[in-house]
């Protein structure tokens, strides 16, 4: 798996909601970002979230990826970038190092 998506997937949704500015109450409910509604009836646990009026559901890059209308790669970049993760691998980072070091010379 990416280090990129673990790392996703290591902070709790609570906090992936409020960087899209939906308030997650103490009992971890919030209105769904999906449909209106008055209430809070989107349940947000700590990988996960279901709704119990509209019934969707999924992780933090499902949610990105309805909610932005992205792609799994797309919904990626823009957690990393939100969450101030870094997406390149280390291996990447040294190829990257050592075609900029070879140029140099």
């Amino acid at each position: 798996m990416n280090p990129a998506v673990e790392k996703i997937k290591a902070v709790p949704l609570a906090e992936v909601f409020r960087q899209y500015g939906f308030q997650v109450n103490r009992s971890g409910f919030c209105k769904c970002p999906f449909h209106q509604e008055r209430t809070a009836s989107c349940k947000v646990y700590k990988d996960s979230f279901y709704c119990f009026g509209c019934h969707t559901h999924g992780d933090a890059i499902d949610f990105v990826k309805m909610y932005d209308n992205v792609d799994f790669r797309e919904a990626v970049e823009r957690l990393s970038a939100t969450l101030g993760i870094s997406t390149e691998t280390e291996s990447t980072a040294k190829r990257l190092a050592a075609s900029r070091a070879s140029f140099m010379r």
